[in-house]
């Protein structure tokens, strides 16, 4: 699975990645490898104010393989 984060801050992002994610480039992130019983997560670590405006943008790849993503 990829992960591709953007956001209005990303010259200001910091991503806290975790399990078996790893960075693809600056601001892709494979959640987890083609292999069984993998698990990754990645999260900004700056707070996002919920009584200001925000906007972030992302996309996803999902996987058809065998031990592609759920």
């Amino acid at each position: 699975m990829l992960f591709v984060l953007g956001s209005a801050m990303q010259g200001f992002a910091q991503y806290q990645i975790n399990g078996d994610a790893s960075q693809i480039s600056c601001n892709c992130y494979q959640l987890t490898p083609d292999a069984p019983y993998m698990g990754g997560s990645v999260w900004n670590v700056n707070q996002i104010d919920l009584t200001q405006p925000f906007d972030y943008n992302f996309e996803i790849w999902l996987d058809c393989s065998n031990w592609g993503a759920d």
